[in-house]
C-alpha cells in the first residue's frame, strides 16, 4: 500500500508564468515536441530505474486555485468533478497511483498570498524573504528514485521546488523531472536541477505536458513512465 502524503493548502492562489499565458494551438504542438526531453551536457543524462533496494517517491509542488479561472489563473487548475486541482498534482497522482509510488506535497510553511498580483510581485523579486518549506520528507534516505513535479514559474522553477533541493541530500539518488507548462516547455529546469543538486543522477528524459492537454494526458503518462522504466 502506498502512503499517500497530501497536504492541501486551502485557498492559497497558485499561477502560470505570464510569459506563457499567451500560447495557442499555433504554438502548443510545437512547444510540445521540444519538451519531450531536455538535453545537457552532464553525463546523468539517463538512468535505469530498475535497480536498487530502495523505494519510490513522488514529489511535488502543485497549488489548487479556487474559482478565478481567468487567463492567469487557469494554467495551473484543472476542474474535476467540482473540485479543483493543481495541475501538478492530478499527473502527480496518475504518477504515484501507477508506480505505488509514496507522495509527497511541497508546501511553504506560510501559503503564498490568494493574490496572483501578489504572488508575482514576491516570485519576480530579487529581494523576497526565502519561504520556508512547511516539513521535509520523513525518512528520506529510504528513497532512492525521486519522481519531481513542479509548474513553471517565470520560466524557471519555483522557489518552493528549489528550497526542496537545497534542504534534502540527493547524494546517490536518482532525480526524474516532469512538468505542466504554459508553453514554454521544460524552460531549461532539467539543468536548473542538475545544477541545484550535482551528487544526483537527474533523467534528463523529463516530461512536459502542455495545460492545454492535462486532461488527456493520462495515457501520454503512462506511456512515459513505461519508457524510463524500461
Amino acid at each position: 500500500m502506498k502512503k499517500f502524503v497530501r497536504l492541501l493548502i486551502g485557498t492559497a492562489s497558485l499561477f502560470a508564468l505570464a510569459a506563457c499565458s499567451s500560447d495557442n494551438g499555433s504554438n502548443q504542438a510545437t512547444n510540445e515536441a521540444d519538451a519531450t526531453s531536455e538535453s545537457g551536457n552532464a553525463s546523468d543524462s539517463t538512468a535505469s530505474l530498475n535497480g536498487g533496494s530502495g523505494r519510490t517517491l513522488v514529489a511535488y509542488f502543485s497549488y489548487p486555485v479556487g474559482t478565478d479561472l481567468d487567463v492567469v489563473t487557469g494554467a495551473s487548475v484543472l476542474q474535476n468533478d467540482g473540485e479543483y486541482l493543481g495541475l501538478v498534482e492530478q499527473a502527480s497522482i496518475w504518477i504515484s497511483e501507477e508506480l505505488e509510488a509514496d507522495s509527497f506535497l511541497i508546501e511553504p510553511a506560510e501559503a503564498y498570498p490568494d493574490d496572483v498580483g501578489q504572488i508575482i510581485d514576491e516570485v519576480s523579486s530579487d529581494d523576497a524573504p526565502d519561504r520556508e518549506l512547511a516539513q521535509l520528507v520523513e525518512n528520506f534516505d529510504n528513497y532512492d528514485t525521486i519522481y519531481l513535479g513542479y509548474p513553471i514559474w517565470m520560466a524557471t522553477l519555483p522557489p518552493m521546488v528549489q528550497q526542496f533541493l537545497e534542504s534534502h541530500d540527493f547524494t546517490g539518488k536518482t532525480v526524474i523531472p516532469y512538468t505542466v507548462h504554459g508553453g514554454s516547455g521544460l524552460a531549461n529546469t532539467v539543468r536548473t536541477i542538475q545544477d541545484e543538486i550535482p551528487e544526483a543522477t537527474v533523467v534528463t528524459d523529463a516530461l512536459s505536458v502542455s495545460r492545454n492537454n492535462i486532461e488527456s494526458s493520462q495515457q501520454e503518462i503512462l506511456d512515459w513512465l513505461a519508457e524510463i522504466n524500461e
